[in-house]
């Protein structure tokens, strides 16, 4: 229970980061066209959010899997206790938890893609300085 609370606080934390960092004058800015707040939120603020927050979201959710056994949450079985199961059978310990370290990692690396994929796609409009 401790962990999800840590782990939701790390969310929180980089959710809020990424409020903090839109300067307030984007809401002066679209109250001055018109826009409602919750036009204000859904198409500016947001937009703005979603590029900071996702580098941080991704640390977040690989330091998750890494930290914890998400994989059997996905309905995989438990990979590190199945290499020891089958470690025990022919005593190769070694290579079982090699083999859950390399699923781990492309597990890992496929997060990685897909958060990499959103934040090239959410950053596509962002101006460079």
């Amino acid at each position: 229970m401790e962990y999800l609370l840590r782990n939701d606080i790390d969310f929180e934390a980089s959710v809020r980061g990424a409020l903090q960092s839109v300067d307030f004058g984007q809401n002066e800015a679209a109250y001055s066209v018109g826009l409602t707040s919750f036009q204000t939120i859904r198409r500016i603020i947001i937009s703005q959010i979603i590029p900071v927050a996702i580098p941080t979201l991704t640390n977040t959710t690989i330091g998750l899997i890494k930290n914890s056994s998400v994989v059997s949450v996905i309905g995989i079985m438990e990979v590190t206790r199945s290499s020891l199961i089958a470690s025990q059978v022919k005593y190769t310990f070694f290579e079982g938890y090699l083999a859950a370290a390399a699923v781990y990692w492309v597990f890992s690396i496929f997060i990685e893609f897909v958060f990499g994929r959103a934040e090239k796609y959410s950053g596509r409009y962002r101006r460079t300085v």
